[in-house]
């Protein structure tokens, strides 16, 4: 369903469950990434560029990543982080749960082609906050399953 609606329907949707929740969605164009959380001030910023170039399925799951940050207060990490800052790991697999548990829940977007995304770079770890794509996989996956349990039980 939301891959014929587009780009502007995942950002509206995203929209509209950031504001219910007191965070404000920003668009900026130029980030380092397709999208980034700042918690102090309840603001998830994302590049509109980036956002259209990763598909709706994946905007989704980035946007609902960054609402995740935003809502467990995970401060973004200052100057350099240690490869392997656990912390960091857990907040990031924490916010990859969460955003995979919403899609579920909503019934939109297909968590399975954000699993296959994070399958394909298995190997690469873009950075030092962030896990390697089948650790993250392994926990969309699990979250997902979890998620899906719960709605089935309702």
């Amino acid at each position: 369903m939301i891959r014929a609606m587009g780009f502007l329907t995942v950002a509206m949707m995203a929209a509209s469950g950031a504001r219910a929740q007191g965070i404000a969605l920003v668009p900026v164009f130029g980030l380092p990434g397709a999208a980034q959380a700042d918690a102090k001030q309840r603001v998830v910023f994302y590049d509109p560029q980036q956002i259209r170039q990763i598909g709706p399925d994946m905007a989704e799951f980035v946007i609902a990543h960054e609402e995740a940050h935003v809502r467990f207060g995970h401060a973004a990490p200052e100057g350099d982080v240690p490869a392997d800052s656990t912390q960091i790991i857990a907040d990031e697999s924490a916010a990859d749960c969460q955003a995979a548990a919403k899609m579920v829940t909503a019934g939109t977007g297909s968590i399975d082609a954000v699993i296959r995304f994070f399958e394909r770079v298995v190997p690469l770890r873009p950075d030092d906050d962030h896990p390697t794509g089948d650790t993250r996989a392994a926990v969309i996956r699990s979250c997902a399953a979890t998620a899906r349990k719960r709605g089935r039980s309702a």
